[in-house]
């Protein structure tokens, strides 16, 4: 059987495999994977902690978006501090490095960027095309950063790629109290670009109560 390539060892979670790979071939870690991403990223976006961990305990030196998607705040800091600029650069899949943060859920590294001077109303650069507000309830939602978000100025009824807006995805996935805090601050039932509404979404995720409440409103 083939052996895994060392980007699919990291997608698959695959920590015994990656660490074998790096064995022999050190310089591995240096390497980026089809879409510009490196390992740090890949093994990030997999959630796979424990291949995080290797990579750094091999020396793996941080770049402003690996240390925003793995909350590592220290070194966002320092980074920052001798690069503001840096706040507002793009990964090689389009996102910020406040993008990163809110989606993985790192309220303390995100706070760190916006009192920096993140843009909270950019936009990604990919497909997706969302905001940072639009990131943290699709990843790990983490309430008190989604509040502080909107609370900096996000806008709760931006439309992404194929017009998907923060409703949308808290009624996807049947979060009661997001929806609400969402209309709270304004949010609309403004229907997507296929004409389905975040009441629509929710019932079609299973959440019923969710749907039947944002009816009514």
């Amino acid at each position: 059987m083939m052996k895994p390539s060392f980007f699919e060892a990291i997608r698959a979670g695959d920590a015994d495999t990656v660490q074998d790979l790096l064995d022999q071939h050190p310089d591995l870690l240096a390497t980026r994977s089809e879409n510009g991403e490196t390992p740090m990223l890949v093994a990030a976006y997999r959630g796979a902690h424990d291949i995080i961990a290797l990579l750094r305990g091999r020396g793996a030196v941080l770049n402003i978006f690996e240390a925003a998607a793995v909350g590592d705040t220290e070194r966002v800091q320092v980074l920052i501090a001798d690069n503001p600029a840096l706040l507002q650069t793009y990964s090689p899949d389009g996102w910020t490095p406040l993008h990163l943060a809110c989606f993985f859920g790192h309220a303390e590294t995100a706070r760190v960027l916006l009192d920096a001077g993140s843009e909270v109303r950019c936009w990604s650069r990919n497909a997706t095309k969302n905001t940072p507000l639009h990131a943290a309830i699709a990843g790990i939602r983490d309430h008190a950063l989604i509040e502080r978000l909107i609370e900096q100025g996000a806008d709760v009824n931006a439309a992404g790629g194929a017009g998907v807006t923060p409703l949308h995805l808290a009624a996807s996935r049947g979060d009661m109290e997001l929806v609400d805090l969402l209309l709270t601050h304004g949010a609309t039932g403004s229907s997507m670009d296929d004409g389905q509404s975040p009441a629509d979404i929710a019932e079609k995720r299973g959440h019923p109560g969710v749907a039947a409440h944002l009816w009514q409103v």
